[in-house]
């Protein structure tokens, strides 16, 4: 009787171990499920992108290609630097400058002017060497325009 009772006891005892063992086994699981892929590569930042004087290439009302007809547009650049200023010219003349800073996770750019003026907001994408600028719905009909600039130079040196 007392060996019935150490099998069953010792039979117990690694029933227990087995399920401890198996529940383990899940937890290690679950925590392997939600770590960070790190074979994945690391996303860009715009921030590594927008440094650098943009020219306008072309300008978009909607799918129509309005460059030719917009002459507020044409001969325009804007350099970004690394301190988060940036300066627009329309030719050689400077007609904006202030501070940018971005919102990285919805690639949104907001460009505050020295004078004082509400930040405009625009969303910012890249491709190959351009960048897309397009206003933010919240200016009346201006999310229909899209502006697209290629890369002049990579250095963003802002003269005062």
């Amino acid at each position: 009787m007392k060996r019935n009772i150490s099998i069953h006891i010792f039979f117990l005892a690694a029933l227990s171990i087995a399920t401890l063992s198996a529940s383990a086994q899940e937890e290690q699981k679950r925590r392997d499920d939600n770590a960070i892929n790190t074979r994945k590569k690391t996303p860009e930042k715009i921030i590594e992108h927008i440094v650098g004087t943009w020219e306008v290439e072309g300008i978009y009302k909607g799918k129509k290609d309005i460059s030719n007809t917009d002459t507020v547009g044409a001969n325009q650049t804007i350099t970004f630097d690394r301190e988060a200023k940036y300066v627009s010219y329309s030719a050689n003349e400077k007609i904006d400058s202030g501070t940018y800073r971005l919102n990285e996770n919805h690639s949104i750019l907001y460009l505050e002017s020295a004078t004082g003026q509400e930040p405009s907001e625009w969303r910012v994408s890249f491709s190959n060497n351009g960048m897309t600028l397009q206003p933010r719905e919240t200016y009346p009909h201006a999310e229909s325009f899209r502006y697209i600039y290629t890369r002049k130079s990579n250095e963003g040196k802002i003269e005062n």
